[in-house]
């Protein structure tokens, strides 16, 4: 009787252990859906009302920042979605747009530039992927040995350790920390040579080329003034 008693107990705790576990992932499952969208919002207020009023005042749907419980930036989304988690009561905003409101018979919304999770959603770590356009963007076109603001044209991806060291070392060359954006006539002048060697230097002391923290960072220099103060550039 007492062995049948323990191995109740045992059952029982491997049994809430693993509901546990299902409902934390389901939990998780269930945010990142209200982020993407697939998750319906049961509000009383018609939301396709909002939406046309949206459109009606000529919002351009250029996205809205979401941050996490935390503060940290995930996602990025439409107007449409971001006034949808506001009605919903997912999201807090956190900073408002360009003051326009969007009025119903009974609601009052600000249209929102960014918005905050409710509840915190735990989310791998991601990083952005290298790329000549997206060392451009994180150095918004402007050349990092002369300060020259540069088109995609006219930009070219400079190696801080020249290409022919880092193969000699065994290092990788095409990396976020190895390569900045510079003019042709800059990297003409520091040629296959280290900055010192050349005598030269970044045009702003405080540059140092890093690696963005979130994919999306990279996808626009044109972002909200208001988006700065939560993501790394």
């Amino acid at each position: 009787m007492q062995r049948s008693y323990k191995s109740s107990v045992v059952r029982s705790s491997r049994t809430r252990s693993t509901h546990d576990a299902v409902a934390e992932r389901q939990r998780h499952s269930a945010a990142n859906r209200v982020i993407a969208g697939s998750n319906p919002v049961g509000v009383s207020i018609s939301f396709d009302a909002l939406s046309r009023r949206i459109d009606d005042q000529g919002e351009t749907m250029t996205g809205v920042l979401v941050l996490n419980a935390s503060y940290e930036p995930l996602h990025i989304v439409d107007y449409r979605r971001a006034v949808s988690l506001v009605v919903g009561d997912k999201v807090e905003i956190v900073e408002p747009g360009n003051g326009k409101v969007i009025a119903s018979a009974t609601h009052r919304i600000a249209v929102p530039s960014v918005i905050k999770l409710r509840r915190y959603v735990n989310v791998p770590r991601r990083h952005a992927t290298w790329s000549r356009h997206n060392v451009l963007v994180r150095d918004h076109h402007t050349c990092q040995y002369c300060g020259t603001h540069l088109t995609e044209r006219e930009a070219t991806i400079d190696h801080v350790v020249p290409q022919w060291k880092c193969k000699a070392t065994g290092r990788t060359a095409n990396t976020w920390t190895n390569t900045v954006t510079a003019c042709k006539a800059c990297q003409s002048r520091k040629g296959g040579r280290a900055l010192h060697e050349a005598g030269m230097k970044f045009h702003d002391p405080r540059f140092e080329p890093r690696r963005p923290r979130t994919r999306y960072l990279v996808l626009s220099s044109d972002i909200a003034p208001e988006w700065r103060q939560y993501i790394e550039i």
